[in-house]
Formats: structure tokens, C-alpha cells, sequence
């Protein structure tokens, strides 16, 4: 579980470890025990051993590094498109097949415990705004979560645990590779 955590963490912040500026951003609650804590690391060691270390409560990353330990005023890179279809009973085949149906290739699968987030890999960086646009747009035509759409949008972390069904989030795949676009 480790490996894929870590996996997990270098495909979300591909450029955490790149210089000594960027942060990942970690947001750990616990309903029952009313437990609230936000967390930065500079590492992927050290966002691994915090999510090992709150893994039986709902942790959510942050989608893009910041810059300092203010997450929602000082958002630096993002380079992922997440759609949160929250529907516990749709089947993983149907996920594939809406993505076939609209042309669109899922880099990531994740199975938050009552739905699914899709990850969709963007080749290069661009300023949070357009990403905030073009993931409203991807997510309506998935018919899904639009509140889910923001600059400062967190999603739960693989292998913590979803409160709301008593489940633990996984991936189901994780086909990392970003397909260049052929001219």
C-alpha cells in the first residue's frame, strides 16, 4: 500500500520535490471525535508518513502546491482535472464507458467509498483559473459533483477512511502515462 500511496502522491504533486518552494497541503478530519487538523509537507516522504499515520481518518490532499501554509490564498501549480461522480452503485464498466462516450482518457481511478474520482493528467502547467475552467466543463459533461470545481479543491486520499459509508478509499488504476497529442 506504500508504493501506491507514494505513487499516488508523485502523480498529484509531480513537482513537490523540485525546489525548495512548493508545498502539499493535507486537510485530516475525523467526524466522531470532532478531530480537525491541516498539515503542509516538502516532501513525498513526509506526505506519506502523515497519511500512514491518519489513514483511519478522512484525509484530503490539496489538488495544487502552494507556497506558503496559507492553501487558499497562495495556490502555485496544479496539473491534474479530478471529476467526483458521487454515486456508490454506478459500475466501474459505466465509468469507462462514459469516458469512451466522450472522448476522454482517465489517467487515475480512484473509488472514494461512495463514488469515483477521475483523474485526468494535464501535460504541463497552467494558471488555476483555466483549470478551474476546463474541470467545470469536463464535470458537466460527466453530469457530475460542479461544487467539486475550485481553485482550492481537495479530494480524499486513497486508503483513508470515508466516514460517511465506514469504507476506505482505493484506486482501482492507475495508468499514469499523459498521452502526447500528435499534430
Amino acid at each position: 500500500m506504500e508504493k501506491k500511496i507514494l505513487t499516488y502522491l508523485k502523480f498529484v504533486l509531480p513537482t513537490l520535490e523540485n525546489n525548495n518552494i512548493e508545498k502539499g497541503y493535507l486537510w485530516i478530519n475525523n467526524p466522531n471525535t470532532n478531530f480537525n487538523k491541516q498539515v503542509f509537507f516538502n516532501t513525498y516522504e513526509e506526505g506519506l508518513a502523515l497519511i500512514e499515520k491518519y489513514k483511519h481518518n478522512s484525509c484530503y490532499i490539496g489538488l495544487a502546491t502552494t507556497v506558503t501554509e496559507a492553501y487558499k490564498t497562495e495556490l502555485l501549480l496544479n496539473r491534474n482535472v479530478i471529476v467526483d461522480i458521487d454515486e456508490e452503485d454506478l459500475p466501474i464498466s459505466e465509468i469507462y464507458y462514459m469516458c469512451k462516450r466522450i472522448g476522454l482518457f482517465t489517467h487515475m481511478v480512484v473509488n472514494s467509498g461512495r463514488g469515483w474520482h477521475l483523474y485526468f493528467k494535464l501535460e504541463g502547467s497552467y494558471p488555476i483559473k483555466d483549470i478551474v475552467e476546463v474541470n467545470r466543463h469536463i464535470t458537466s459533461l460527466f453530469e457530475a459533483d460542479i461544487k467539486a470545481c475550485s481553485s482550492t479543491q481537495i479530494i480524499r486520499v486513497p486508503f483513508t477512511k470515508n466516514f460517511k459509508v465506514n469504507k476506505y478509499a482505493s484506486i482501482v488504476t492507475n495508468g499514469n502515462q499523459v498521452l502526447k497529442q500528435e499534430n
